[in-house]
């Protein structure tokens, strides 16, 4: 099911257009029936008619929604999903028009069903019946005993009309969009000081852009909050002192450092700040081991010691806890992995993770013990999410950005030989990858054998064969990631009237550029600032010479955001082709995306260019 409609709890829409009886449920109108296209939204495969919400906040939940599938591609919105198990009332019905009579299916229950989705969690499905095209779907619902934080009110479909009933409003709760998109939302005027009713006309839908790192930072959403009379700096110092006086965090940090005689024998004749430093975070790396538990603190920290065995809160608040035993400005920092969203308003319960910011001299390193893999200093990409909050030691606090990463490189030496007979390419690739390439590799290959990589490079690229794949095993977590393999590329030849077209990038480098939009509306998320090299020595046969070989190439994007540079060079029957490819930031404005397009677009061309060989 799409992610809008996991979303869908919080919404109700009003049509102050639609006659009262339109809203009830199980009746339709036929003109709505007879529809093929929005006036407004006429390119959509299908539109949410209204969607209605009543939340008795702390009591119940009650949605009632319709959709209006317009053709095929609108199908996939007739099977969604409820996040709730313990629905006290449901409903659904499919309308059809036959023969101009509207025919009503009602939902049964043969097509309601739950789903575990992780430990004890469930949810509900339900598939509609006879959809097609010109179908109109309805659900109405209620969930006994709920609170929401938030409510979605933008959907990868348009909403035409869209209410909000909030009963039970409380003198705490402060109303609030969100401030990277926000709906013309009116909100009514009422008598009632507990009720309050928002409604909305010709929501569009939310745009899919590749690289997002959470589509529902950018989607229209209304949040409840706790009304403070407090600036921003001031919250974000209590949660701190909150965090500080806190039994499973801050009180952790003070106990006695029960870990110091297994550390100091390591480092007796260490001298080097940072060499002693990272000696520690490899201890904890080898000997703790992670339970796959995002958590911000821990219950007994001596105890987890003793398990050898913890959450991210635990490990490395244990981390933290050496360092400073060590003297070390050490201090840890909560943040919130990419699913929670970005920090839009200071907030506690966002933060799900516990990493370690330690400082040595004016640079900042943020360690994540828990990564076996991970290289001194990076942290995984889920983790790197906005600002994260360094709890300092004497109650203070400071905002750090979770990006603030090395650049991971990925080296590939290819060799590469044509067989004229068959029109083959042949030869071997060497790869190595550094920082977050690197750990992206090893957590990958750790899960799989390396005939799996052999597979999915074959089955990603038909044409390819690879034998005697050989990966170099890694020691420590310090050590870049490296492996190699013999490769046959079919049909790598094309020959027209004796004169030979080869591509020497074969099936490597960037043969589609995904940044093809014609316009961007969010921020590109490569998670990482990369570097990509291809070092290319193709042989060029017997009896044939150069005729024409793609031009070098220099491009350097504007405030340093990225460059490219590609050189061909001829030394006898040997052709060296070497591609460098630079984006310098993880995160790009979308203003910049013009620029970042024609880097990739050269970066393609390149790629897919040909030499031209001739006797």
């Amino acid at each position: 099911m799409k992610a809008f409609l996991f979303f869908m709890i919080p919404v109700l829409t009003g049509l102050c257009t639609i006659q009262a009886q339109d809203f009830k449920l199980g009746q339709v109108s036929t003109a709505i029936l007879e529809e093929t296209q929005d006036t407004i939204f006429t390119d959509t495969p299908a539109k949410t008619v209204f969607k209605r919400i009543k939340l008795d906040y702390g009591d119940e939940l009650e949605i009632h929604e319709r959709i209006k599938i317009y053709n095929e591609d609108g199908f996939e919105y007739s099977n969604w999903e409820i996040p709730f198990s313990d629905i006290s009332y449901l409903q659904g019905y499919t309308y059809n028009l036959e023969n101009g009579v509207i025919e009503k299916t009602h939902v049964k229950k043969s097509s309601i069903f739950k789903e575990k989705v992780g430990g004890d969690y469930e949810i509900t499905k339900i598939s509609f019946p006879k959809v097609k095209k010109g179908s109109v779907i309805e659900l109405k619902y209620r969930v006994k005993d709920i609170r929401l934080h938030e409510i979605p009110i933008q959907y990868i479909i348009p909403v035409k009309n869209f209410r909000l009933v909030v009963q039970n409003v409380n003198s705490w709760m402060d109303f609030k969009q969100n401030p990277n998109y926000t709906i013309e939302l009116t909100e009514e005027k009422t008598d009632n000081e507990k009720l309050k009713i928002f409604t909305a006309k010709n929501i569009p839908k939310s745009k899919q852009e590749p690289y997002v790192n959470n589509p529902d930072n950018y989607r229209g959403r209304l949040f409840i909050k706790n009304k403070s009379e407090k600036e921003d700096e001031e919250k974000w110092a209590s949660i701190a002192s909150s965090y500080n006086n806190s039994r499973y965090f801050g009180s952790q940090l003070e106990k006695k450092p029960f870990f110091r005689k297994d550390i100091q024998p390591l480092l007796h004749d260490k001298r080097d700040t940072l060499e002693t430093a990272k000696i520690v975070y490899k201890y904890v790396q080898k000997n703790m081991k992670y339970n796959g538990m995002y958590s911000t603190g821990v219950y007994d920290l001596e105890d987890t010691y003793k398990d050898k065995e913890g959450g991210k809160g635990a490990i490395n608040l244990l981390l933290t806890a050496m360092l400073r035993d060590l003297g070390y400005n050490a201090n840890p920092m909560v943040v919130a992995c990419k699913h929670q969203g970005e920090m839009l308003f200071p907030e506690k319960r966002t933060f799900n993770a516990t990493v370690c910011a330690l400082q040595i001299g004016g640079e900042f390193y943020l360690l994540d013990a828990s990564e076996k893999n991970a290289t001194f200093g990076v942290i995984p990409v889920d983790l790197m999410n906005d600002y994260g909050l360094v709890v300092l030691e004497d109650g203070g606090s400071i905002s750090f950005p979770t990006r603030n990463a090395a650049v991971s490189v990925s080296n590939a030496i290819i060799s590469t030989k044509i067989n004229l007979s068959d029109k083959t390419a042949f030869g071997s690739v060497q790869n190595q990858f550094t920082n977050h390439f690197a750990l992206e590799y090893k957590n990958a290959f750790e899960e799989a054998e390396s005939i799996d990589f052999q597979e999915a490079m074959e089955e990603i690229n038909p044409l390819l064969s690879i034998s005697d794949f050989k990966n170099k095993e890694w020691a420590t977590s310090e050590e870049h990631a490296q492996f190699s393999y013999n490769f046959t590329f079919r049909d790598a030849v094309e020959e027209i009237a004796g004169t030979l077209y080869v591509s020497p990038f074969l099936f490597l480098g960037n043969t589609e550029n995904e940044f093809d939009d014609q316009e961007r509306l969010y921020p590109i998320d490569l998670e990482f600032p990369q570097r990509e090299v291809y070092t290319i020595t193709f042989h060029i046969p017997d009896g044939y010479t150069l005729e024409s070989v793609p031009e070098n190439k220099k491009i350097t994007l504007q405030d340093n955001l990225g460059s490219l540079i590609f050189i061909a060079n001829k030394q006898g029957q040997l052709l060296q082709l070497k591609l460098q490819v630079d984006v310098n930031y993880s995160l790009i404005p979308a203003s910049y995306y013009g620029a970042l397009q024609e880097l990739f677009d050269e970066y393609t061309k390149i790629s897919k260019s040909k030499i031209v060989l001739s006797k």
